[in-house]
């Protein structure tokens, strides 16, 4: 019961008999050796051993497959205490090369960075210099009339690239050659959807706008100017 189970260690430990210093005529031991650590000693260290490697797997927080697999054997090996060696080695998949196995993060390597976010409107090409160009043949101030005329000479110029002119029908709208009612100001690229505020009352910009889902404002083609 001292020991809790533990056998104490005495002696000089080579032998069962070491134990013993002094025995009667039937060989039952009379007065033992030395104790030099006591079975409770062994069995506190056992149990302490234990609670740090629990506490250890439980307050992790970042528990990969490698480490679920550690713990997974730190289980095995606290139920079955026969030598280490007996346990198979992690198997680590991947292919060698270069020093590294392939498809298995490197430690010591900062993680890559994350992909770059798109740039707005789906990466399409900005006809900015071409606002620009249309818009300097007008005055300071501009109509409804000359804004039309400017985004409708841009879109046809790159119709072939998919680009072309918002439909309006009421409120303030503008008109194409072909007689299309258009916003005055829009640009729509409708490979991908892209809609751009192309005109402010006295200059050119270039500005990625949310798609209106408007029916009566969808794309139509440019006319020629």
């Amino acid at each position: 019961m001292a020991g809790r189970g533990y056998l104490s260690v005495s002696g000089d430990g080579k032998t069962a008999a070491s134990s013993c210093k002094k025995r009667d005529p039937n060989g039952k031991c009379l007065v033992y050796n030395d104790i030099k650590t006591p079975g409770s000693t062994i069995g506190d260290s056992v149990s302490t051993t234990i609670e740090k490697e629990l506490e250890w797997v439980v307050s992790s927080d970042e528990l990969n497959e490698l480490l679920v697999d550690i713990s997974e054997r730190l289980i095995s090996r606290l139920k079955d205490l026969r030598s280490p060696d007996k346990e198979a080695p992690i198997e680590i998949v991947g292919e060698y090369q270069g020093g590294n196995y392939e498809g298995v993060p490197d430690p010591d390597e900062p993680p890559p960075a994350p992909a770059p976010e798109p740039p707005p409107g789906g990466g399409v090409t900005s006809l900015l210099s071409d606002v620009q160009s249309e818009r300097s043949k007008y005055g300071s101030t501009m109509t409804d009339e000359e804004k039309g005329k400017i985004v409708n000479a841009v879109a046809w110029k790159n119709r072939d690239a998919g680009w072309g002119l918002s439909r309006k029908t009421g409120g303030t709208f503008c008109t194409t050659p072909a007689g299309q009612k258009i916003a005055c100001d829009i640009l729509i690229h409708k490979p991908t959807n892209t809609w751009v505020d192309a005109l402010t009352d006295t200059g050119a910009i270039w500005l990625v706008i949310n798609p209106n889902p408007d029916p009566n404002r969808q794309w139509v083609a440019p006319g020629q100017p």
